[in-house]
Parts: structure tokens; C-alpha cells; sequence
């Protein structure tokens, strides 16, 4: 995998954050935890690009940042801590504005034309898998754009984003801004709101959902449960291996899009 891995984060969630995960401890052991997984594994990728959007110290964070750059390891650590302007929108909101703002600081996501996004409080258990089937989609497609986690096209365009893979100049001009249009208020999230883009954009673009099963193992900031049980990982992996099928679609050709509202 020759690109960058962004993990966003939060270590101290707003209290009007659509979330049962307020703990800052356990989300801070979480984001160790995921840090260490990725940089020890590796997967090939360059380096890793730490992005935090609370302004929380975190001893913890800063000591395993420095442990990993000690051992010769690319980790870049950015805190985002400005005063968020105008009344709180949610936390996908936030999350987008973390990633327009570290496309545009970080030295390392600069010197690399693509990157992949994970959710800093989870493992994507099979993402040496996936990263293998982007980057065969990717020799066929110099051009490709995005590729998604999945997409839902009823009732309304949903596209789950706590993995995707971007090549950093269209995530630049055609999708770090969406986030603006989230309202978690008003039942609008990050999700509907790149769902929105990227099917605007997909007659014109190469853009892919995944076939593939991203199998996670981690907690979902939602239910405070497992975002899938072990049994069920077990499961996918197991499938990912019998699968025959082709392992990433283009959104053109999504079902169902004809009928989407």
C-alpha cells in the first residue's frame, strides 16, 4: 500500500456529540491501540497522519507519537483546537473540517497523491485485502478517484465512511467541503453528505464501492457496542477468501441508483 493512513479522532467529544463514547480515557487507549496496530503491521503504507479535533492533552498520545518517530517510523500528530465558529452541527461536521484542514498541513499527506481513511478508534482487520484490490483497480485506473466503504441508495444516498481510500486532489476539490452541509440536528450526516457528492459526481469520475466486506473490529460510537462481533468477523474473513465475484463496483453502475430520490 503505498499511500498514507489518516486516522481521525476525538479524544474529548462535545457533550452534544451523537455518541455514547464519552469516556476520554477509553477513547484515548483506543486511538493508542489503533496506532499501534497500524504502524506495527505496517501494511506498507508510508507513514501515518494522527488527526485530533478536541484539543485534549494527551500524555499518552504524545509519548506513543514520540516512542514510534524514535524508531525511525513516519507519524505525523495534528491537533486542531481553534474555536469551532457558529452553533455546534455534529460530530461528522467536524470530522470533514479535520480532514479539509490536514490536506492542507501535513507534509506527509503532500508529498503522496492518495490516501486511506480509518476511523481512529478502529482496525480494519482485513486491510491488506482491500489495499491489494485498490491498488489492482488503481494499475487498470491511473485515474481513480475514490473508493468507498459501501453505499445505501434508499430511502436516501448513505455512504459509511469509517474506511475509504481518495486520491487527494479530488478529495480536495470535489469533497473536503461537504461536511458544511451537515446538520445532526436535523438528521443529516457526513454520510448523506459525501453520499450527495459522490453521486453527483460519478458519471464524470471513476468512483468504486467496495464488494469486499470491511471487516472491523472496534466499537461503534453510536450503540457503545462492537461495530461487528467476532463470530461475524470470523465469518466475513472466511467469505472474503470463497469470494469469485469482483471485489469493487463503479457507483455508476450501483443498484438501484436509477430510483434514488
Amino acid at each position: 500500500m503505498s499511500w498514507p493512513v489518516v486516522l481521525t479522532s476525538t479524544f474529548r467529544p462535545d457533550p452534544r456529540s451523537a455518541t455514547v463514547l464519552y469516556d476520554e480515557p477509553a477513547r484515548v487507549r483506543q486511538y493508542a491501540t489503533t496506532l499501534d496496530w497500524v504502524t506495527k503491521n505496517r501494511f506498507g503504507h508510508p507513514g501515518v497522519v494522527l488527526v485530533e479535533n478536541s484539543g485534549a492533552e494527551s500524555a499518552v498520545i504524545g509519548e506513543r507519537v514520540r516512542r514510534l518517530q524514535s524508531r525511525g517510523l513516519l507519524v505525523e500528530f495534528h491537533q486542531l483546537n481553534e474555536a469551532i465558529p457558529g452553533p455546534f452541527r455534529g460530530k461528522g461536521w467536524g470530522e470533514g473540517r479535520m480532514l479539509e484542514q490536514v490536506l492542507e498541513t501535513s507534509p506527509l499527506l503532500g508529498h503522496h497523491d492518495a490516501f486511506v481513511k480509518i476511523t481512529g478508534r478502529l482496525r480494519i482487520v482485513n486491510l491488506r485485502r482491500l489495499s491489494a484490490e485498490i491498488q489492482h483497480l488503481r494499475h487498470r485506473i491511473p485515474s481513480l478517484a475514490f473508493v468507498a466503504q459501501s453505499y445505501v441508495m434508499q430511502p436516501h444516498p448513505f455512504a459509511q465512511i469509517q474506511f475509504f481510500w481518495a486520491r487527494r486532489d479530488f478529495f480536495r476539490v470535489h469533497l473536503a467541503d461537504a461536511y458544511r452541509s451537515v446538520d445532526d440536528d436535523s438528521g443529516r450526516y457526513l454520510e448523506h453528505a459525501l453520499a450527495d457528492r459522490l453521486l453527483a459526481l460519478a458519471d464524470d469520475h471513476p468512483i468504486y464501492v467496495l464488494d469486499l466486506p470491511v471487516i472491523i473490529d472496534g466499537i461503534n460510537a453510536w450503540s457503545g457496542q462492537p461495530v461487528q462481533a467476532r463470530h461475524r468477523r470470523w465469518r466475513l474473513l472466511l467469505a472474503q477468501f470463497m469470494r469469485r465475484k469482483p471485489a469493487l463496483t463503479p457507483l455508476s453502475q450501483w443498484p438501484g441508483r436509477d430510483k434514488t430520490p
